[in-house]
């Protein structure tokens, strides 16, 4: 069981987000405890995020989730993610299966409800 499919979403961007029961029990045992009964609230901001704001630079893709006060970008295709490491300062980085840093999430993150989520990036090199 800890092997099967626990929800396979197909995100209005065009992706799938797919996770096994073991790696939602690694998300709320060691990443996110906080979210172990927002299972469904998890998959709702899958399916329809509150802001989905895809950057003018190709592939960057910005996720907010008011639900779980994260902050996720995407720089490398999302279904490559192969291993998360954090950083420390609540900061997970997602990495593909040769070590590259495909994406980062921010936790703890939270706007005041009456602003919008703004992000600049700039490109080096």
């Amino acid at each position: 069981m800890e092997s099967t499919i626990l929800f396979n979403i197909e995100t209005p961007l065009g992706f799938t987000v797919r996770t096994t029961h073991y790696y939602w029990n690694l998300i709320n045992s060691v990443k996110h405890p906080v979210m172990k009964s927002y299972k469904n609230d998890v998959e709702s901001a899958l399916r329809y995020p509150d802001e989905i704001r895809q950057s003018k630079m190709d592939k960057v893709k910005v996720y907010y989730d008011t639900v779980g006060n994260t902050l996720t970008v995407w720089f490398g295709d999302p279904a490559s993610e192969y291993i998360c490491e954090e950083t420390g300062d609540e900061v997970i980085l997602v990495k593909d299966q040769s070590g590259a840093v495909i994406g980062f999430e921010k936790l703890n993150y939270s706007i005041p409800d009456s602003e919008h989520l703004q992000v600049a990036f700039e490109a080096i090199g």
